[in-house]
């Protein structure tokens, strides 16, 4: 069972993709992650605002620190893009995206039109994909370079999404 906070990912500009370029892919799948990260935030805040009398959400993100339950639902976005990518997403909401990708990828050997696989063009824009999620949250300038968010959470994005969903579901309730 999908998880609240994916069943509404940002998929726009995935959806509005046209042309087979890499930069295009990439683009696309940078302005989704990042609208997602912007989006989420401010629903984070709201939440957080409700729980607690006091707020500290942006305090925290001026001082270069991203709440840890946040950053924990930035994994969760990272890794759902990542399935997207891998044409490993479980989820049947977004299949018109799905196909757009498959597209993307389509040469009879799987690779896209600058012959990256669909691994190795993760490889090369997945960090640029997690770097245009930090750059959504106010306060890019303050953590950006921090080594805590430098580098993707590759390694939680590549455990089955299934299992990642579970683990969600799991700390949420």
């Amino acid at each position: 069972c999908m998880p609240p906070r994916r069943q509404k990912l940002c998929v726009d500009f995935l959806k509005q993709l046209k042309g087979q370029t890499d930069e295009k892919l990439r683009d696309a799948f940078i302005k989704s992650a990042a609208a997602e990260t912007f989006l989420s935030w401010h629903k984070y805040k709201e939440d957080t605002q409700k729980e607690k009398a006091t707020h500290k959400a942006d305090n925290d993100l001026n001082e270069g620190i991203i709440p840890e339950d946040f950053i924990r639902q930035m994994y969760y976005t990272f890794g759902d893009y990542r399935d997207l990518c891998m044409n490993k997403n479980i989820g049947n909401d977004v299949s018109n995206v799905e196909n757009k990708i498959k597209d993307f990828f389509s040469k009879a050997d799987g690779t896209s039109s600058s012959n990256l696989s669909r691994e190795v063009w993760w490889k090369k824009h997945g960090p640029k994909i997690w770097e245009g999620m930090l750059c959504a949250l106010p306060g890019t300038a303050n953590f950006q370079n921090k080594e805590d968010y430098k580098d993707p959470p590759e390694d939680f994005a590549r455990q089955p999404q299934f299992l990642r969903w579970l683990t969600e579901w799991y700390d949420d309730y």
